[in-house]
């Protein structure tokens, strides 16, 4: 028992190093080789493609790597800090503390002990394991990368590889902080083995449940004592049928040597001392109970076992060719031959929701009644041959294999049976995501990505939708561009309170579903709504700003992380947005002189073509000195007043350009300019490219105007 419960821990352990020490070389080869790292940590200035860029690598970080919890770098040259969803600089970040006693450290650990963690001070305290690594690696002159698992995330993880065990296990820090425990509710027996990670410097202990009778007893003895009771135990059940025969005295010797047995060992005698038919029945009862014990451990091993190929498989941590496919089949009793697969996701949707509705033991029995299904589902095929695993929560993940290719059509027909049952028979939708075919044990890595990208088509498709990733087209990068520039026109209109902001938001997310970028752009793109709304917020008032943060800015990073379709996250994203916009209107009400500034700035909008329009005209206008109404300008605003007739002009031109066939010189002209020149600077410079280019992005015809400025 020793030895099998000690090849389990280690089993456990190494799991866990493997996890992490993935994840540390991933980062390690990111600093060494990434040309994005380097761009950013050896630049300077507020370079928001750049940034945008940047954010995009450290959420791919986090698909890549689904036990991170939240990943950030810093640019130590300027104090610049990037997370997976903002922007700010270091003196704002919760986590500074932590990045700058790193830095000044010169012991380079590994994982830390468990710590408490936020980005930023609105947000509650999470628990996390963290690596700290510097750029570049050996100097760390430039900056460096924090990555954090949160303690829920490792608990998961231990979770999944303890289920239906026959032993516990417990897992602490360096500092001897308890991370997980397995059996918190039950009584254990004291640990069997105690192994530590020479990588991580934590400990793991495990042994066996308790059990009624002191039957656990055979497990913490000795190998040979086993062994030794177990034989005599035999050889007493096969005395007692030649004593039934011969003679009582023979028996009763038995008896007796099995009572002594019991004396000596502190076990508990069968309730009637006298009867030798209770202690025989007693110890083959023990006997089996042992056998049964140690055939489910053994049995759950090779299962931990199968399951952690399949990880390694489809996640490519593993490559692997014919032969040794062939070897591991055989050892897992499964077919061998592999001519062609295909990997299938079966998703659950909204599953924060289903966990929130169903208690953890309906969850599980749902979930085995869609693995039950599934599998009943292949079956009826007898082409196809099915090897499911949960290796997510929500998701089952499945190897399909066939014989020929024409089966694929039997394995579309499967999962529109599944599909069909999904919605008649659970409460809950399931999206199914199908890779391609592929022909090499070692490809399948691919064909699992292609249906995790399938999968993640349904924010454009709609949740509870069969999606193969060859039907799956994909936005061209140019038009990407255009979609920036709806963002930020939507934002810009939000912030300075003009009421058309939801037209834009709308017009932005239809685009998105028409155009079927990947879902990383897609998710790309929200975030740069949110990180672009933030910054342009940071332009009102600290007080308004710093309640808008609480108010909304979480809510709508909480919203996007959610959302299974965009029909959906664009509803929830304008019901927060009136929310704070409500708000802000009641604040403006209260500015002293907010019906003055009301005036001007309507005045402003319907004089912005004005060329000579300044703070002198509208000062003598309204009769009221020029540097207050500057100021002014910028508290109901939040920034000053040459910024806010710039956007009014360029929102203007923007609609010219799109709308009409008029020369740039003209259009110059119609929106307060003299002449093209300063106004193609001036459009380039809010929008970071030429007014002749965006005329192009938008109808694709090339300009044969002469008097075109870029």
């Amino acid at each position: 028992m020793e030895r099998l419960n000690a090849r389990y821990a280690a089993y456990v352990l190494q799991a866990v190093e493997f996890q992490l020490r993935s994840i540390d070389q991933g980062i390690i080869d990111e600093i060494q080789t990434s040309s994005l790292f380097t761009r950013f940590f050896e630049s300077s200035g507020d370079d928001s493609l750049l940034h945008l860029e940047m954010v995009r690598k450290l959420r791919s970080l986090m698909l890549q790597y689904p036990l991170i919890d939240s990943v950030y770098i810093v640019r130590v040259t300027d104090g610049k800090t990037l997370t997976s969803s903002t922007s700010t600089y270091l003196n704002e970040f919760g986590d500074a503390a932590f990045f700058m006693n790193n830095m000044r450290s010169e012991v380079n650990q590994n994982w830390t002990s468990l710590r408490e963690f936020h980005e930023l001070e609105a947000q509650k305290l999470k628990n996390v394991v963290s690596l700290f690594r510097r750029y570049p690696i050996l100097s760390g002159e430039y900056g460096g990368v924090v990555i954090n698992i949160s303690e829920q995330n490792l608990r998961s993880f231990l979770m999944e590889a303890q289920q239906d065990t026959v032993s516990y296990t417990e897992l602490y820090d360096a500092k001897g902080n308890q991370i997980f425990e397995s059996d918190m509710n039950r009584h254990k027996e004291p640990p069997i083995t105690e192994l530590s990670s020479s990588y991580t410097g934590w400990k793991l202990l495990s042994g066996a449940r308790s059990t009624e009778g002191g039957l656990m007893w055979w497990f913490s003895v000795g190998n040979r004592w086993v062994f030794s009771a177990l034989l005599l135990i035999f050889a007493g059940g096969l005395l007692i049928f030649y004593a039934s025969i011969r003679n009582y005295r023979p028996v009763r010797k038995i008896s007796d040597t099995l009572r002594s047995f019991y004396m000596r060992t502190n076990l508990n005698p069968p309730d009637d001392p006298v009867n030798d038919h209770g202690i025989f029945e007693k110890s083959l009862d023990e006997l089996v109970d042992i056998s049964k014990k140690y055939w489910n451990q053994s049995n759950e091993v090779q299962q931990l076992s199968r399951r952690h190929f399949f990880r390694e498989i489809v996640e490519g941590s593993r490559r692997i060719g014919h032969d040794e496919w062939n070897a591991a089949m055989h050892t897992y009793a499964m077919p061998g031959q592999l001519s062609f697969a295909l990997v299938v996701n079966v998703e659950i949707d909204h599953y924060t929701d289903f966990q929130t509705q169903y208690n953890c033991r309906d969850q599980q029995l749902l979930k085995y009644v869609l693995a039950t299904a599934h599998q009943e589902a292949a079956q009826k095929e007898p082409q196809l041959h099915l090897w499911q695993e949960w290796i997510a929560p929500m998701r089952i993940t499945a190897i399909v294999r066939f014989n020929s290719l024409s089966a694929k059509e039997n394995v579309l027909h499967v999962y529109k049976q599944l599909q069909s049952w999904a919605q008649e028979h659970l409460s809950f939708s399931v999206t199914i995501g199908l890779g391609e075919v592929v022909h090499e044990p070692g490809a399948l890595v691919e064909s699992y990505e292609q249906a995790l990208e399938a999968a993640r088509y349904k924010l454009v498709l709609g949740t509870g939708m069969l999606i193969s990733y060859r039907d799956v087209p994909v936005g061209e990068k140019e038009e990407l561009y255009n979609n920036f520039i709806q963002l930020r026109s939507a934002v810009d209109l939000y912030r300075l309170g003009k009421d058309h902001w939801e037209n834009k938001l709308s017009e932005l997310f239809d685009s998105l579903k028409v155009d079927w970028f990947s879902s990383e752009d897609m998710r790309s793109l929200l975030n740069y709504f949110i990180y672009y709304l933030e910054r342009e917020m940071r332009k009102l008032p600290p007080q308004w700003y710093q309640e808008w943060n609480t108010a909304a800015y979480e809510r709508l990073n909480q919203a996007a992380d959610r959302a299974e379709h965009l029909d959906e996250l664009l509803k929830e994203w304008i019901t927060i947005l009136q929310e704070c916009r409500l708000c802000f209107a009641d604040r403006l009400h209260t500015l002293q002189h907010y019906s003055v500034i009301r005036d001007v700035r309507a005045y402003l909008e319907n004089h912005y073509s004005d060329a000579d329009m300044s703070l002198i005209v509208l000062s003598d206008r309204f009769n009221i000195n020029a540097k207050y109404l500057s100021q002014l300008f910028k508290e109901a605003f939040g920034e000053k007043f040459i910024d806010v007739l710039l956007k009014l002009r360029m929102e203007k031109a923007k609609e010219l350009l799109r709308d009409t066939a008029l020369a740039i010189q003209d259009i110059a002209i119609q929106v307060g300019y003299t002449n093209a020149i300063s106004f193609s600077q001036a459009f380039k410079k809010l929008h970071g490219i030429s007014p002749s280019y965006y005329r192009k992005s938008l109808t694709g015809m090339e300009s044969s105007e002469n008097n075109e400025v870029d």
